[in-house]
């Protein structure tokens, strides 16, 4: 008796450390490529006629076809572990960023908005803006920062994280929004200070 109580015992705890174990795994290096690349995509938007614009777009069309007639694997996905960045809402949400870039690029030179350690925008300023663009600008880092909650819960969702791992895709995007800023931009420390790239 007391052996089949022990026997199930150790079972439930094997079957809990076993969950434990796949829930704890998160593949932070594929998403911090993932974060990259659509990082890149909405600061280059500015100037989506550009060479480098162009060449990046028809490669990403090539290695898409490729890829779907299986003529070569992408190395990075034969390294790690594939994340998925490419459901309907995450295009969506890349989309509107995207769009939104250009209008928010005079409030990045001009210091009037930052980038935080968690991976959103916040106004740092309004010296010398009008009433007018003042509440074009809270709009546009409202709506951008909407977009950013979005996309972080729904890269998640779409690669079966669980909304718990929604801090560890801010973190990673935050130090890539940060990173990839252009000098003159305000961030935000991963200590809370804000200085000028």
């Amino acid at each position: 008796m007391y052996k089949k109580i022990a026997l199930v015992f150790a079972v439930c705890f094997a079957l809990i450390t076993a969950c434990v174990t796949v829930n704890i795994y998160f593949p932070a290096e594929a998403v911090r490529r993932a974060a990259d690349e659509i990082v890149e995509d909405v600061y280059e938007s500015d100037d989506a006629t550009s060479i480098p614009a162009l060449l990046k777009t028809a490669w990403t069309e090539l290695r898409t076809e490729a890829m779907s007639t299986g003529i070569f694997v992408d190395t990075a996905l034969a390294q790690d572990v594939d994340i998925n960045i490419n459901t309907p809402a995450i295009s969506a949400i890349r989309s509107s960023l995207e769009a939104r870039a250009p209008q928010l690029r005079p409030y990045y030179t001009g210091g009037n908005i930052g980038i935080t350690n968690r991976g959103y925008l916040e106004i740092r300023s309004m010296t010398g803006l009008d009433v007018r663009s003042q509440a074009d600008l809270k709009g546009l880092v409202d709506a951008d920062n909407s977009d950013r909650r979005n996309l972080y819960y729904e890269i998640a969702v779409a690669n079966s994280f669980g909304s718990e791992a929604v801090p560890q895709i801010e973190t990673l995007f935050a130090d890539s929004w940060r990173t990839k800023a252009s000098p003159g931009w305000v961030i935000q420390n991963n200590d809370g200070s804000w200085t000028t790239k």
